[in-house]
């Protein structure tokens, strides 16, 4: 198959010189009302549209349950940006929007939006108004909704969030710019079903498309035998690239890719994109997921597909991959990211549940006080101890990428005699430092003798590595991981094994980054809680029993009751309701009463005949 040099790439990457990124919404974190909590829900703003550029009052849009009113809705976005355009997907009496403010980082809300007046426009429409005062990033929308012109519901179906990273510059769009190369699949080669070995077949998705745009069950493109949750296809390319982008067409129900997989050198299939949010999307698109670009060269893909959500077939006309034939230069976080767990240089051993993390005494005291206070001024807590011999049965936790040599090379053999001080120091001995208890492996209560000289910094004894039980292996890859980059990982690398971050873990990762007293994790923590693994009716117990552990995170526990009550109906018939202390059962129990009472007077109130859904 032929592959396509783009020398200079400008469509895709048009907004690159101002890192422009667009974002739909990811959360709704308040509102005034709803019409109902399913077809005309809050949670219908969330994604992209699913009722325009259709007219009318149609589920699937957000509707306030007063339509004489002034209301409001209050979302969230992955990532904080400086906004430059605000859009707002209008399926019904258009033109109520009155105000928008966004929260700045002092959590303050700005007004960015008024409307000079007030509308009624009987079309679906796209509505980006002019914004003052956006100078800031933020992540955060307030939109208010007047529809006491109107005298009917005003509906929202989506938002869409456009801005800027100030100071960011991603170096792989620039290589990008005159090396990114454009390949169409040129072989299948694994698959799970086909419809059939002619219009429907797996190799329908060789080469470009022959569907798309068209939309519905059309021969040309791949359609599975079965429709369950277990559908995949493996594609291969005729060049390894270093990947910037994967597009998939999709003609036929789509929203049913859940995960995308890349095959490493050594054959492995590595992870880059998985949702647990499907969708059916019953008209065709091109669907290019945000996703964790490898660090090595790929060519092959492995395609996931979950059938579950439209209950018959999704069908994929056709995929490319954008890609650079050498990676571009390396963001400084990512470099750092591949010190995490890597043996190579490292100076300190920590053991957890039995598994050993290799990390930089230096890095960890600079960026955490918990540590500081350890390597630095030579205080163990007594959730920690240093382990004088290690038991030859204790797991090892392999380095992550794994070094190249079983032994890092020493400094003499890499610049020669390393640099003697002009003044060399002596250091407090084990039992200055921990005191008589070290011998039997009890550090409690220890009152270490400190240095007469700022200068001189006592350090952990080499005699075995530094044990902690405060902390869970899987909690502590994320607590490793920020330390090193500053970021939150999209997945948890134990083993080589990429592996989800549930609910739980990121509820006990709120937790430690106060015990390693890190405050930027625990805020990375919480919006990953609110967007990405969101709570729901389903585990919203499980959420609300782990955030009253000591010390208890008040935020999550408000979050997590606040939607139990929204869901009082589904939590009471939950098998752990009866856990729950008896004073939340019993507000649980009066919000369903309420609940029912409402919907019961909501069923009595019938939209009159202007109301009656019209398609443009």
């Amino acid at each position: 198959m032929e592959y396509t040099a783009i020398f200079r790439y400008k469509m895709a990457y048009s907004n690159a010189c101002t890192n422009n990124i667009e974002q739909w919404a990811s959360v709704v974190y308040s509102f005034s009302s709803e019409y109902d909590s399913e077809g005309w829900a809050a949670n219908q703003v969330i994604g992209p549209p699913q009722v325009y550029p259709q007219y009318g009052d149609l589920e699937g849009a957000w509707a306030s349950e007063d339509n004489n009113s002034v209301e409001y809705i209050e979302i969230g976005f992955e990532q904080q940006v400086i906004p430059s355009v605000i859009k707002l997907y209008e399926t019904y009496h258009a033109g109520g929007i009155s105000k928008i403010m966004a929260k700045n980082p002092a959590g303050h809300w700005v007004t960015l939006y008024t409307a000079p007046k007030l509308e009624i426009i009987n079309s679906s429409r796209v509505f980006s108004p002019n914004l003052t005062g956006n100078t800031f990033e933020t992540n955060q929308l307030w939109i208010e909704i007047d529809s006491s012109l109107a005298k009917s519901w005003v509906e929202i179906d989506a938002v869409q969030l456009i801005g800027s990273l100030p100071g960011h510059y991603d170096s792989r769009r620039r290589t990008a710019e005159v090396e990114n190369i454009t390949q169409w699949v040129a072989e299948v080669t694994d698959f799970s079903s086909q419809y059939n070995s002619s219009g429907w077949s797996a190799n329908s998705v060789i080469g470009v498309p022959k569907v798309y745009p068209r939309y519905g069950d059309i021969q040309g493109a791949w359609a599975s035998a079965d429709k369950n949750a277990d559908q995949f296809i493996q594609v291969k390319f005729q060049k390894k690239v270093f990947l910037n982008e994967i597009n998939i067409y999709e003609t036929y129900h789509a929203g049913g890719v859940k995960k995308i997989s890349a095959k490493d050198m050594q054959g492995n299939w590595v992870m880059v994109y998985k949702t647990h949010r499907l969708q059916n999307i019953e008209k065709s698109r091109i669907f290019s997921p945000s996703f964790n670009p490898p660090h090595f060269p790929v060519d092959e893909l492995r395609l996931d597909i979950d059938c579950t959500a439209c209950g018959t077939w999704v069908e994929i006309d056709a995929v490319n991959i954008v890609g650079t034939l050498r990676p571009g230069f390396t963001p400084l976080s990512a470099s750092f990211s591949q010190l995490v767990n890597n043996k190579m240089f490292s100076d300190v051993e920590i053991v957890i549940d039995g598994l050993t993390f290799y990390a930089h005494k230096a890095i960890l005291a600079k960026r955490s006080l918990f540590f500081k206070s350890i390597f630095v001024d030579g205080q163990v807590p007594t959730l920690a101890r240093q382990q004088r011999n290690p038991p030859s049965s204790q797991r090892v936790m392999p380095s992550c990428p794994p070094s190249e040599e079983e032994t890092p090379p020493s400094y003499d053999s890499l610049f020669g005699e390393p640099p003697m001080p002009s003044k060399i120091h002596n250091l407090p001995t084990k039992e200055q430092l921990y005191g008589d208890q070290i011998n039997s492996g009890q550090v409690n209560k220890v009152t270490p003798t400190q240095p007469e000289s700022n200068t001189e910094i006592p350090m952990l004894s080499a005699g075995g590595p530094l044990v902690l039980h405060n902390v869970t292996p899987d909690v502590f890859w994320i607590v490793l991981y920020f330390i090193y980059t500053d970021e939150f990982p999209e997945l948890i690398n134990i083993f080589n094994v990429p592996a989800e971050i549930d609910t739980n873990c990121l509820i006990r990762a709120c937790r430690a980054a106060v015990e390693f007293d890190l405050p930027g994790l625990s805020g990375l923590s919480m919006r990953r809680l609110t967007t990405h693994t969101p709570m729901t009716a389903d585990n919203a117990i499980e959420v609300y029993t782990e955030a009253n552990r000591e010390p208890v995170l008040e935020f999550v526990s408000k979050l997590a009751l606040q939607i139990m009550v929204q869901h009082s109906n589904s939590i009471k018939k939950h098998a752990k309701f009866n856990r729950l202390p008896p004073n939340v059962q019993k507000m649980i129990s009066s919000e369903s009463e309420g609940t029912a009472s409402v919907e019961k007077k909501k069923s009595s109130i019938k939209r009159n005949s202007s109301d009656v859904c019209s398609l443009q």
